[in-house]
Parts: C-alpha cells; sequence; structure tokens
C-alpha cells in the first residue's frame, strides 16, 4: 500500500478516522492525501456574510493544515493537502483516482433518520459507488 485517501469534513468522525489513516500510513510505510471537496454554488454567503468564494477557500485550505497538524503532530507521515470545489462522492472518487489511491478512508458520523432521507450521506453514496 503507497496511496492512501482520506477525505474530510472536518467532523469528530472524519477526524477519527483520519488519524486511523495515519496510522495505517505508518504501518505500511505509505503516503497520505488529506482531501477535502466543497460544493460552490451560488454563494448566499457572499451577499448575507460578505464572505468571498476566495476568502471561503482559504479558510478551507487553513482548517485542512489545522487538521493535518491536529492528525500527523509529529509529521513523521508524508502527507499532502488537496481539494475541490465540485463537492459530493464523484469528487473524492476522481480525486483518489488521480492520485491512484490504493485505500479510500473517510468517517460516517451518525445523523438522525430524516436528515439523512433527505439530504443523504456523502460517504453512503461513496460506498454505493
Amino acid at each position: 500500500m503507497k496511496n492512501i485517501f482520506i477525505a474530510t469534513d472536518f467532523s469528530p468522525a472524519s477526524n477519527n478516522a483520519a488519524m486511523h489513516g495515519i496510522e495505517l500510513a505508518r504501518h505500511f510505510n505509505a503516503r497520505v492525501f488529506l482531501f477535502h471537496a466543497y460544493e460552490l454554488r451560488v454563494n448566499p454567503f457572499e451577499e448575507v456574510m460578505g464572505a468571498s468564494t476566495v476568502e471561503m477557500t482559504t479558510e478551507m485550505k487553513e482548517w485542512l493544515h489545522a487538521q493535518a497538524e491536529l492528525i500527523n503532530p509529529k509529521a513523521d507521515v508524508k502527507l499532502e493537502l488537496l481539494y475541490d470545489i465540485s463537492g459530493g462522492a464523484d469528487s473524492i472518487l476522481n480525486a483518489a483516482a488521480s492520485i491512484q489511491a490504493d485505500l479510500i478512508i473517510c468517517g460516517a458520523r451518525p445523523d438522525s433518520r430524516l436528515l439523512r432521507r433527505l439530504l443523504g450521506s456523502t460517504t453512503k453514496s461513496l460506498v454505493k459507488k
């Protein structure tokens, strides 16, 4: 195993999965690709909060760096940060394929049944694909 792809949404479940991914990378001397995808649609926050797409992307990159430091504090695992603005399971699969990932890791958090029925789950969709 050479490339481990970790998809994150910065949730506690995602952080936990990422830490397990780092341990696997240590064991296999693998490289880790920490990935976050978010979908940029017409941005209602831009008008409401004054946040631009550039500011949101900058903030997302800062979150990725912070998570990298959290899950790999010794910096002993080769870790690369990736992101995509198209969002969803297809974004994860495309990015993982582009780096020839041997393993995809992502966390799933318990949500209410109603929310899962209405919104679905990226992890659930990823597993189906």
